[in-house]
């Protein structure tokens, strides 16, 4: 029977090979060569790069991304840099049922939640983009690698917490701005209206008046 230190031993080595499993594969992160199309658009991502694995008979390079919101089925997420800072924006179209392992746990896009960690891969060769499926034997599924500008970001940011108040209080529609702005109109043409019929008919009394006089 092997001694309670030996479990203890292999009990730490399991645990440090577990930890070391996402760790960055440097040497072949420094071999790889992106095409300009690539560096165009990810100028960083020799340094953040974290693997390069050959799936689908194309070589991807493996990112370490977190996960900002879900819109429909596109994804919005932002790479992590090797600081742990992360990066610009980054939109991924996926479809609803597609899941990804968050915390060892299968889940579909429609289920995940902001800041969570996913792993996605990076065409070498041309600006691709995929996440990594729960299910590794399934075939990617990659899309345009698109960086989101931050002016269109803070736009699409703002029409999102639009859409979020209107949902949130129903009784208000989206279009309630709009129809405040018609009902003010309506007023103050009534009300311009109504003014303009008032003053015609005091002059009309006025008239009366002066020829009663005459």
């Amino acid at each position: 029977m092997k001694s309670f230190s030996v479990w203890v031993s292999y009990v730490f080595i399991i645990l440090a090979s577990l930890g070391t499993a996402h760790a960055q594969n440097q040497e072949a992160c420094r071999r790889v060569e992106f095409s300009r199309e690539v560096l165009e658009r990810f100028p960083n991502a020799q340094e953040t790069c974290l693997d390069v694995i050959s799936r689908d008979g194309q070589q991807y390079a493996v990112f370490r991304a977190q996960l900002d919101r879900v819109v429909g089925s596109r994804l919005q997420v932002r790479f992590e840099n090797p600081d742990g800072s992360y990066g610009p924006a980054t939109r991924i179209a996926t479809e609803r049922d597609f899941r990804v392992l968050v915390d060892g746990r299968p889940l579909r896009v429609s289920e995940l939640s902001r800041n969570q960690e996913l792993t996605a891969y990076v065409q070498v060769n041309e600006p691709m983009v995929a996440l990594a499926p729960a299910d590794a034997s399934e075939h990617l599924h990659p899309v345009p690698l698109v960086i989101i500008p931050v002016a269109r970001q803070s736009s699409e940011e703002s029409s999102n917490e639009a859409q979020q108040v209107a949902a949130e209080n129903p009784s208000m529609p989206a279009t309630a701005g709009f129809a405040n702005t018609i009902g003010t109109l309506g007023f103050l043409l009534i009300a311009g209206a109504l003014a303009v019929k008032t003053l015609r008919r005091a002059r009309w009394l006025r008239q009366q008046r002066l020829r009663s006089f005459g």
